[in-house]
């Protein structure tokens, strides 16, 4: 008669149960009731009503034979009847009533993610009555899928496995100490070899093992750039349009290394705000471990360089060099700056002016041209020479500057830039005068392409001003 109201509750859909049920004795004292969850309790097993409240436990649903004394029948799965603590909607899922003992409750429309999830209710009901449900074997658990216990895993490589199940983790990954996973395959996990501190990781490619560039290196908040060579290695940059910055190769010793695409400016910008942009270059002697001190003049401490291409090769056209001159010590740090040039139907650049220590601009080299306006230097110390005349309190610069007469008619030899000497091409145009005594007179009497010689009448102790141009 159960069965055929079951078929009759379900009309006019067709549903096919073949329910399992199990036989057992009835607890003597609180026992069981028709249509109720029910579970086991003692030794032997006995049958009793499940508890309000319960999480777990339920072996089925009593369907005859409840009470103190007997034997209950038990569904265990299938179509059955289920009292119900209340309200119910139709294919919600069945829980333990924690209100009434041996009731269902409606869980909800999503499955449980805690307790034993009992079946599913078939139908929608407005309140508290028995309700056919399809009853899910015992012991189904609610999970929120975030717990519970890895027993075996299988990975390709070897690199994963899985210890026995413990209160502490046992899922272990194994692989190279201060290494990295990768896969060396679709399929196949592989570990990398141990990864140098602070260095930059790069791929290996498809199939092979990442790998630590000691090009690259970061420690307390710096990155820098380095090599294991004698050669640097170039940090390069470049337009994705060149083809990369590796289609074009650097100068020998480039640290860092730019590629602009065709017809683009190559720029490097830098921005400050309330404060100065600078390029700054450093030299020491020594090494790394041990700078020593600049042991004299001419060492480069900075070079600008403009090289021009050929035809086949790079070459040197222009440079800019800060330089030493003198050896450094903690007082005394002297510095000029040299230019080099290439002449029109010449190859390579070759130095020609000097701003030297003291900031006089000097024209220098065997084909050095001279300035084209007289250079008059007020600092540093006097750079022409001069014979004759017994004259002394020399001031100026190398082309212009103040003499004192010593005797009262006399002929003085200038040398330009003193024992340096300056090379004019053709000669030295001088201007003199007398300007302590203006009606006596001086003039140039003579010049080479290193000197020129004023003559006239003056008194001894007059000042005499002079200033020459190089043609």
């Amino acid at each position: 008669m159960r069965r055929l109201a079951l078929l009759v509750l379900l009309a006019p859909v067709l549903w096919a149960s073949y329910p399992s049920s199990v036989t057992v004795n009835n607890a003597g004292s609180t026992g069981t009731t028709l249509d109720t969850l029910t579970s086991l309790t003692g030794a032997p097993s006995t049958a009793v009503i499940t508890s309000a409240g319960a999480t777990s436990g339920v072996v089925g649903i009593t369907i005859a034979n409840p009470g103190t004394t007997g034997n209950a029948t038990i569904q265990t799965n299938g179509l059955v009847l289920c009292v119900f603590d209340g309200a119910t909607t139709a294919n919600h899922y069945v829980g333990i009533s924690s209100g009434t003992a041996g009731d269902c409750t409606d869980a909800g429309a999503s499955f449980p993610t805690s307790g034993q999830v009992i079946g599913r209710v078939l139908t929608t009901n407005g309140g508290a009555g028995t309700y056919i449900i399809n009853l899910f074997p015992s012991e189904v658990r609610g999970s929120s899928g975030s717990s519970g216990t890895v027993t075996s895993a299988s990975f390709t490589g070897g690199l994963i496995s899985v210890g026995t199940p413990t209160t502490t983790p046992a899922f272990t990954v194994a692989g190279a100490s201060g290494g990295i996973p990768y896969f060396a395959s679709s399929s196949t996990w592989a570990s990398s070899g141990a990864l140098g501190a602070g260095f930059f990781v790069l791929g290996g490619g498809a199939g092979s093992s990442p790998t630590a560039s000691n090009a690259a290196l970061c420690s307390s908040g710096n990155c820098g750039f380095t090599s294991t060579g004698a050669t640097p290695d170039a940090l390069s940059f470049a337009s994705s349009s060149t083809g990369g910055a590796a289609s074009v190769a650097p100068l020998t010793g480039t640290l860092f290394h730019g590629v602009a695409a065709n017809t683009v400016i190559a720029l490097y910008g830098l921005d400050a705000y309330a404060a100065a942009t600078q390029f700054a270059g450093r030299r020491a002697d020594g090494t790394i471990g041990s700078p020593a001190t600049i042991a004299g003049a001419n060492e480069s401490l900075m070079t600008f360089d403009g090289y021009g291409y050929n035809g086949s090769a790079y070459i040197l056209a222009a440079r800019i060099i800060h330089r030493s001159s003198q050896a450094y010590t903690g007082s005394v740090n002297g510095t000029e700056t040299v230019f080099a040039q290439t002449k029109n139907g010449a190859t390579g650049a070759t130095t020609n002016w000097q701003m030297d220590n003291a900031g006089n601009l000097n024209a220098i080299g065997a084909s050095a041209q001279v300035v084209n306006v007289p250079a008059h230097v007020s600092g540093g110390g006097t750079k022409f020479t001069t014979t004759g005349c017994s004259v002394s309190a020399t001031t100026g610069g190398s082309t212009a500057g103040t003499i004192t007469s010593g005797a009262a008619s006399c002929t003085i030899v200038i040398t330009m830039n003193g024992a340096t000497g300056l090379t004019a091409p053709n000669g030295w145009a001088c201007y003199a005068a007398d300007i302590t005594t203006p009606a006596d007179t001086m003039k140039q009497s003579a010049t080479s392409t290193t000197t020129c010689t004023i003559t006239g009448t003056t008194v001894i102790g007059d000042v005499i001003v002079f200033g020459a141009i190089g043609y």
